[in-house]
């Protein structure tokens, strides 16, 4: 009875620990999903900024010209 008893008890703890992985990993691939949107969002950054740059850059340099 004792082998019986501590065989359910190791079931559910390992039905616990499989569901909290379950549930880290859930969390882990939302969490990485969410660090792409993010650096999506500073690469498009730096490349609107870089056009700006490059816009401001060609402003002054035809300025530099006109003198």
């Amino acid at each position: 009875m004792e082998l019986q008893a501590r065989n359910k008890e190791l079931e559910r703890e390992k039905k616990a620990l499989l569901e909290k992985n379950e549930l880290f990993n859930k969390s882990k691939m939302s969490e990485q999903g969410s660090l792409e949107k993010r650096l999506e969002k500073a690469l498009e950054g730096e490349t609107r900024l870089q056009e700006e740059l490059d816009a401001v850059k060609a402003e002054r340099d035809a300025k530099y010209a006109e003198f």
